[in-house]
């Protein structure tokens, strides 16, 4: 068992390495292109910058609209829409849940809510395994 638990640690810290290297390949172009020159950096992060710079948007009424100002005050007004959200009343709820039928039996309920054991925590971290391998 130990020797299991040891091979697992090993394992999860592999993908903790992995998931770093996938992290800085995504700077790859930089380190090529650049060659630690500071000048195509500055130049790489100032069109960026302008590439994704809004300098206007299009309101409600179809009008484009371009002041700094006003665009902040639109793309606000905008998820303020899109995140806002009625709390449903206890009837509401009621009404939504009432023509639901019941699919788990109480017995399912009980085995469903019990605590993982080791042999199953250690399985899913196994099949998680398999399934960046690509086996079945």
């Amino acid at each position: 068992m130990k020797r299991r638990e040891a091979r697992v640690e090993s394992k999860l810290e592999n993908y903790g390495h992995n998931r770093n290297l996938l992290a800085t390949k995504g700077k790859v172009h930089w380190l090529k292109s650049g060659d630690r020159n500071t000048t195509f950096f500055r130049a790489e992060t100032s069109t960026r910058r302008w590439t994704n710079f809004i300098t206007k948007l299009r309101n409600d009424d179809g009008a484009w609209v371009e002041e700094p100002k006003a665009i902040q005050h639109l793309i606000e007004r905008h998820f303020l829409k899109v995140f806002e959200f009625d709390r449903p009343s206890v009837t509401d709820i009621e009404r939504g849940i009432e023509h639901l039928t019941c699919k788990v039996d109480y017995v399912t309920t009980l085995d469903l809510v019990q605590p993982f054991t080791v042999e199953e925590e250690f399985g899913s971290v196994t099949l998680s395994e398999d399934c960046t391998k690509g086996t079945p």
